[in-house]
């Protein structure tokens, strides 16, 4: 599926994960990874978690705007899906009615009530949000390939940020100062989804097993990270002609005993040439389909001369016809086309490289022995560029080029860069 990959609507919340997570290793060699084949399956996992939080009937729980699931994979840690997506109808007025009965509780004096109030229905919304995540990883996130049993399976949810502009979601600490509302996180390892999947543990002790933490809305506001997504943002959101552009917002997580990772969105800024790029390249296949055909009467026609050149010897053999030559104007434009894209391309790639080499330091929350990691997905894009890449540094690389340590060569050749077809 060629589907949007990556961005995504931006989280805007640092995202602490509770618990220890085992570092990110070095990246498996290639030939240990069928690249096309995990995209596939992050696609089909994208489109299912969108389809679970999606408002398909009066009274459901959220509305999800298409295609707001954003998965990538991560070499010796699993797979990590992030959901943004906005509260809405019940749920909004749900949690905004929580924060009026607690900035109203002093005046009334029934604050112990409303707190009890507020403590019930949070919990009531940190349910609903839980069950599709819970019926995704237990029904669906099997059939996601390629992962050891060690591997985990995380999703995150957190609400868009485009609707805090607002104030609107939010709660109140001591004091009556403000904080967003926090998300939430759940994951569980591979095995134990197997197990599960197999009948060897029981629902009961697959919940059990599941594990889950508020994102606390506290650090969200931490300056390096946000400094950093405004770095990237800023930098790539590009005005120029026949090229890629930024597409949307970023969104930053931080895993704590991982680091941090970057996702958004890119598209090609000379629409109407991607336009043309893609129409030819139906057209060529429409072509290649037709000389197929055509080759296969040709065959049909020497057959049909062989057989009555043996009944009469006279019968003169029919001679085949000659091959379609298919280059017109439109091939010359596909060509310029196809190479001003792939040029473009291979442009913003180094961008982005250079901006996590320049400015990737600064992320002070990371420590030397995690990882930044830039997560871009291609709108609309063809069978020639990747629906997504993914660009993986260890954060002492650059700390290493920043002391003079290592040339600037050799740091970008110490990211990795992943392209998923």
């Amino acid at each position: 599926m060629k589907s949007i990959r990556l961005i995504m609507l931006s989280l805007a919340l640092l995202l602490p994960i509770c618990g220890r997570v085992t570092p990110i290793l070095a990246q498996p060699p290639k030939s240990q990874l069928d690249v096309a084949r995990m995209e596939r399956d992050l696609d089909i996992m994208e489109t299912i978690l969108d389809k679970l939080f999606q408002e398909d009937k009066p009274g459901s729980r959220f509305l999800l705007r298409r295609n707001q699931t954003r998965g990538i994979y991560l070499p010796n840690f699993g797979v990590i899906f992030s959901i943004a997506m906005p509260l809405t109808g019940r749920e909004w007025k749900l949690s905004h009615e929580e924060e009026i009965e607690v900035i109203n509780a002093p005046r009334a004096g029934v604050a112990g009530k409303a707190a009890a109030e507020k403590s019930r229905r949070s919990q009531t919304l940190r349910d609903k949000i839980l069950k599709p995540i819970v019926e995704f990883l237990g029904n669906y996130a099997d059939a996601i390939g390629q992962l050891s049993p060690r591997d985990r399976v995380m999703v995150i949810y957190a609400p868009n940020t485009a609707f805090q502009n607002f104030e609107d979601v939010f709660v109140l600490s001591g004091g009556g100062s403000r904080t967003r509302q926090s998300g939430l996180a759940a994951w569980i390892s591979r095995k134990d989804i197997s197990d599960y999947r197999a009948r060897k543990i029981s629902e009961a002790e697959f919940k059990k097993r599941l594990k889950t933490t508020e994102l606390s809305s506290k650090t969200q506001n931490t300056p390096d990270l946000r400094i950093m997504a405004q770095v990237l943002e800023t930098g790539l959101k590009s005005d120029e002609d026949n090229a890629f552009r930024l597409y949307g917002d970023v969104s930053h997580l931080y895993l704590k005993d991982f680091g941090a990772l970057f996702f958004f969105e890119i598209q090609y800024a000379n629409r109407n040439d991607f336009n043309v790029y893609l129409q030819l390249r139906n057209y060529e296949k429409s072509m290649a389909a037709y000389e197929k055909a055509l080759k296969r009467y040709q065959e049909s026609l020497q057959k049909v001369a062989t057989m009555r050149s043996r009944a009469k010897s006279k019968t003169p053999q029919v001679a085949p016809l000659p091959p379609v030559q298919v280059w017109t104007k439109m091939s010359l434009k596909d060509s310029t086309s196809r190479g001003k894209i792939h040029l473009a391309f291979r442009i913003f790639e180094n961008r982005v490289k250079d901006y996590l080499l320049d400015y990737g330091r600064t992320v002070r929350i990371v420590r030397p022995d995690q990882w930044l990691v830039v997560s871009m997905k291609v709108r609309d894009t063809s069978d020639e560029l990747p629906e997504r890449v993914v660009f993986q540094v260890k954060k002492s690389v650059l700390e290493a080029f920043d002391q003079r340590k290592m040339s600037r060569e050799q740091a970008l050749r110490k990211i990795k860069v992943t392209r998923y077809n």
